[in-house]
């Protein structure tokens, strides 16, 4: 059996969205995330091939900067672990 793997995003570290996708790409390793724009996430996420558990907080921070984008960005996720049994998500505002 394998190991699952943990990645706890923290939205206060979101200030803009070039900063945003580097800060997840730094995160999402192990697949490929060069595009750094939600197509590029939603294909990362969907890419993992283990077991993983995403912790998602402090999206208002990350809301004072980006506004409606990281509800966007959220779906991503939630659509990404809807599809990717290995993908499990916690959305922890």
């Amino acid at each position: 059996m394998q190991e699952r793997r943990e990645i706890f995003i923290d939205g206060g570290q979101f200030t803009t969205r070039p900063q945003m996708h580097s800060y997840l790409q730094g995160l999402i390793t192990g697949v490929s995330y060069e595009g750094r724009n939600l197509d590029a996430l939603h294909d990362a996420l969907t890419s993992i091939c283990t077991p993983t558990l995403i912790t998602v907080q402090n999206l208002d921070t990350a809301r004072n900067f980006l506004n409606g984008y990281v509800d966007r960005t959220v779906a991503v996720f939630v659509a990404a672990a809807v599809e990717n049994p290995n993908l499990d998500l916690v959305i922890d505002d």
